[in-house]
């Protein structure tokens, strides 16, 4: 018989043949290639607020006028991260969960979809970089001192919080509210001591301020 050559389709169209006798009638069909994720990698300060851009995963397709749609798939436990399934655009969506002293790298797998259905996926990661936060939680450990003991007699030793791990904290009395009595006292190392002798009779609650 005769051999009718027919025209190229896509696996996702169809296509009504008509044999006739004497005829063999052949398609080639063009299969559908998946999307080619970019590996890709960020940085974003600890701390940042939501909506804040992180960066953009790219992907390719082969198939000419296919459109992409982009999820992350993996690695976002914690949901800080969201994705614009348009663009690919990867920003901020809680910014609780970008802690350097809890997680200092995430590492999303972010999956791109054609319109047929066929995916490709590669790795982006997001390294969460450190920032300096104030201490917070000042306490002393004893804020009573007998009356007539002599002036450098150690009150207490204050201690606070840091988030920073590795940090450490220095102590001044410092003017402001609460610091009526500052006069009275010395700060050394992170110790509290008396710079006179005091009187139950004369005064019994003295008000300091201090800053960390």
């Amino acid at each position: 018989g005769t051999r009718v050559a027919g025209t190229t389709r896509r696996m996702t169209d169809v296509t009504q043949l008509t044999v006739a006798a004497g005829t063999v009638a052949y398609y080639a069909m063009a299969l559908n290639q998946a999307p080619v994720v970019s590996s890709a990698a960020f940085s974003i300060a600890e701390n940042s607020a939501a909506g804040t851009a992180v960066g953009t995963v790219s992907a390719t397709d082969a198939d000419s006028g296919d459109t992409i749609a982009y999820a992350i798939t993996a690695g976002n436990d914690s949901g800080a991260f969201a994705i614009n399934p348009v663009t690919g655009q990867l920003t901020v969506a809680a910014a609780p969960a970008l802690d350097f002293e809890t997680t200092s790298v995430y590492t999303l797998t972010v999956q791109a979809t054609d319109a047929a259905g066929v995916t490709g996926s590669a790795s982006a990661a997001v390294n969460v970089t450190n920032v300096d936060e104030a201490p917070t939680d000042i306490a002393l450990s004893s804020s009573a001192v007998a009356e007539n003991l002599p002036a450098d007699t150690t009150v207490g030793t204050f201690t606070a919080t840091d988030p920073d791990s590795g940090d450490t904290c220095t102590y001044a009395l410092v003017s402001g509210t609460g610091s009526d009595d500052n006069p009275s006292f010395t700060i050394e190392g992170g110790a509290l001591k008396t710079a006179t002798v005091f009187d139950f009779e004369t005064k019994a609650v003295c008000s300091i301020r201090v800053r960390t």
